[in-house]
């Protein structure tokens, strides 16, 4: 299931993330190999899922009073663990500019060919790129230049439909912020305990992004 919930992660001083944090893009691959050792390799992912994991040993509060814990176990408990995803703007990977400045991913679209309207949102990392399904406040651009906000719409999973198809070998870019669409790794926290007097420790928080299907 998908929801658009917004999770807001727990900051010191209430409590709870601390370093590292761990940011790491994922794929499967299967691998068949041949009886004279030739492999064969199919990749299953167009695009990474991304798996974080934080340091969770700091939660601080109970569950009778407004606390990080009991919002953070609120917000555990009303996406049902693993059972539905929720939208998170990552604090160091969230904001995208049309030619990738310092701090920030290029957002790459498309090359016009004057009849097509309907875009996929992308960014690139690097030489890679990677899709953006929730973005969160953006502006298109058209050879380098914004366009009214008015002349397009945002669909389902980024996709940005032209109410007039962009010219042919027009350069299709954007910029702005968007989510990562993301769910909990697991169902239970096996390992969270009080250490002192309303100061909870859950070892580390995991997570991975989800894609939307087409």
């Amino acid at each position: 299931m998908a929801s658009n919930l917004i999770f807001n992660f727990p900051t010191r001083p209430a409590g709870a993330w601390t370093w590292p944090v761990k940011m790491t893009p994922s794929f499967s691959t299967i691998t068949k190999t041949s009886a004279n050792g030739i492999e064969n390799r199919v990749s299953l992912y167009p695009y990474p899922i991304w798996e974080f994991e934080f340091d969770l040993s700091y939660l601080k509060g109970n569950q009778t009073q407004q606390s990080a814990l009991q919002n953070f176990l609120g917000f555990y408990i009303q996406v049902g663990g693993a059972g539905n995803s929720f939208l998170w703007e990552n604090p160091w990977d969230y904001l995208v500019t049309p030619n990738g400045t310092l701090g920030s991913s290029a957002g790459f679209v498309a090359i016009g060919d004057g009849a097509t309207t309907s875009f996929q949102l992308y960014r690139q990392l690097g030489t890679a790129t990677d899709i953006v399904q929730n973005p969160e406040s953006i502006t298109m651009y058209v050879n380098n230049s914004p366009v009214a906000a008015s002349t397009w719409t945002q669909d389902y999973g980024g996709v940005i439909t032209f109410n007039t198809a962009p010219a042919a070998n027009s350069l299709i870019q954007w910029g702005g912020t968007f989510y990562f669409r993301l769910r909990f790794s697991e169902d239970s926290f096996n390992e969270l305990q009080m250490m002192l007097n309303n100061i909870w420790s859950n070892s580390s928080l995991k997570f991975r992004s989800c894609l939307l299907p087409g």
